[in-house]
């Protein structure tokens, strides 16, 4: 009956990895000219990701109740492929 809710835990563990590796990134990076580059990038992929995920949300609300862990989901989808961007961005830059 309260049990943990494990899609709601893993989420919430991916979105914390997920923005201290940004954050890292970010401070490590802050001076170098690729710095536009690389943020500016995975910015742009990153709002993509969240518009579409955005309109899913609220299709599904439309058609179904709207729950909690479905936030979740699209929170840690958002910021992994944020972290994600930054990442290949990142080494992108550095060839």
């Amino acid at each position: 009956m309260y049990g943990i809710n494990w899609p709601q835990l893993i989420a919430g563990v991916i979105m914390i990895i997920a923005m201290v590796y940004y954050v890292v990134v970010l401070y490590k990076i802050k001076g170098e000219s690729s710095f536009d580059y690389i943020f500016g990038r995975s910015s742009q992929v990153t709002f993509l990701v969240f518009v579409l995920g955005f309109a899913l949300l609220i299709i599904q609300g439309i058609a179904s109740s709207f729950s909690l862990t479905s936030l979740l989901i699209f929170g840690a989808i958002v910021a992994t492929v944020n972290a994600i961007g930054v990442f290949y961005y990142r080494h992108k830059a550095k060839k």
